[in-house]
């Protein structure tokens, strides 16, 4: 009878203990929020014949963001351009803008510069006007835009 209380004792114990190891490394049981990136460039309605990702317009509500065109697709901004990125045809797409959603601009010796929505989305009403070529890109993450530059 007392190996059995013994048994029992050290079993809860063992029990105990992996417990308390499993709630200190429960981060990293959750995974990554994956990031998407995709790519085009502004130039209107014109034929993408070699598949780079051809924009034609860019309309933005208060929580959604619709580019009609083709894209670029990779997991990081650099693949998103290279000839492996997966080409998506052209067609109407909406994306989710998160909350915390950030604008840019970037171009020259600045870099990126952090732009207002208002300002940004004036910027791309011109430019679904007059398209002039420049690079528009954005992060998707967890099914939400998290960032979007448009750069020369």
């Amino acid at each position: 009878m007392q190996k059995i209380k013994k048994l029992i004792a050290v079993l809860l114990s063992v029990a105990m203990l992996l417990g308390t190891f499993t709630m200190l490394n429960a981060d990293s049981v959750y995974a990554k929020g994956k990031k998407t990136y995709y790519s085009g460039n502004f130039l209107g309605k014109v034929k993408d014949v070699d598949r780079t990702g051809i924009i034609s317009k860019v309309k933005f509500t208060k929580t959604k963001m619709t580019i009609t065109g083709s894209l670029k697709k990779g997991n990081s901004r650099e693949s998103a351009w290279d000839g492996k990125a997966k080409y998506c045809k052209k067609k109407k797409r909406t994306f989710k803008l998160a909350k915390n959603v950030k604008f840019y601009e970037a171009g020259g010796m600045a870099g990126e510069v952090k732009d207002t929505k208002s300002s940004f989305v004036n910027f791309c009403k011109q430019l679904n006007k007059n398209p002039n070529g420049l690079e528009f890109w954005f992060i998707v993450k967890n099914g939400k835009v998290t960032k979007v530059v448009i750069s020369s």
